[in-house]
């Protein structure tokens, strides 16, 4: 008898801990789906349009720079500065920043583009578009051109082949025409020795053109194999 009110008791015990359990899971289920409160679903909101704003910036910072990568490519710097307006959220410290790690390639570009006969004025006025949206003062501008304008005059462009060989053929002509002037007619022997040197000269000076390296055209350098 004292064996099966052990066992009933047993029972019992065992019923209510499954009891419990089973209220206590329900009750965790509750907790675990149960909406977010507005303040919570606000903050969730927030941080989810900050991250959306962060990942803008991020993309616009990117676009920025890809211009001022290819500026070799481009005429002017209006696609730059297009680029630099579009990115104005963007913070301008760190525009800045890409204004001075360019800054030597925009110089570059400035004084190559004035040399090839651009027009300055066009150059400066885009200049000063990409500048200002870089967040630096248009003073910039006017020393990237003043600069650029003054290398431009100092260096001359080199005169083709064909031109050298033009200019090779008048001072010919014009020293055959001087000895034929001025010598006497009678004096043939002197006339033939000086028009004989003028004539060596004269090839001499297209030998030597011709053997500059800049002037092997159309005969590309060997490319050798490695060992």
């Amino acid at each position: 008898m004292e064996i099966v009110v052990a066992l009933i008791a047993a029972c019992c015990v065992v019923a209510i801990i499954a009891a419990a359990a089973t209220k206590s899971s329900r009750t965790s289920r509750l907790v675990r789906f149960q909406p977010l409160t507005p303040s919570a679903l606000a903050a969730a909101r927030r941080r989810s349009a900050a991250l959306r704003v962060r990942h803008a910036i991020a993309t616009r910072a990117r676009e920025l720079q890809i211009p001022l990568l290819h500026l070799r490519e481009a005429p002017d710097f209006r696609r730059a500065a297009s680029a630099a307006l579009a990115a104005r959220d963007v913070p301008v410290a760190f525009r800045r920043r890409q204004f001075q790690r360019f800054k030597v390639l925009i110089t570059r570009r400035f004084i190559e583009r004035a040399i090839a006969g651009a027009d300055v004025d066009a150059l400066h006025q885009s200049l000063q578009l990409l500048v200002t949206a870089l967040g630096v003062g248009k003073f910039e501008a006017d020393y990237i051109r003043d600069q650029a304008v003054t290398r431009a005059r100092s260096v001359r462009p080199q005169a083709s082949c064909a031109d050298r060989i033009q200019a090779l053929e008048r001072e010919h002509r014009q020293r055959i025409t001087a000895i034929e002037r001025g010598l006497n007619r009678h004096d043939e022997d002197l006339v033939e020795q000086l028009t004989e040197a003028e004539e060596r000269r004269h090839r001499d000076a297209l030998l030597a053109l011709f053997d500059e390296p800049s002037n092997h055209l159309g005969h590309p350098a060997t490319e050798h194999s490695p060992r």
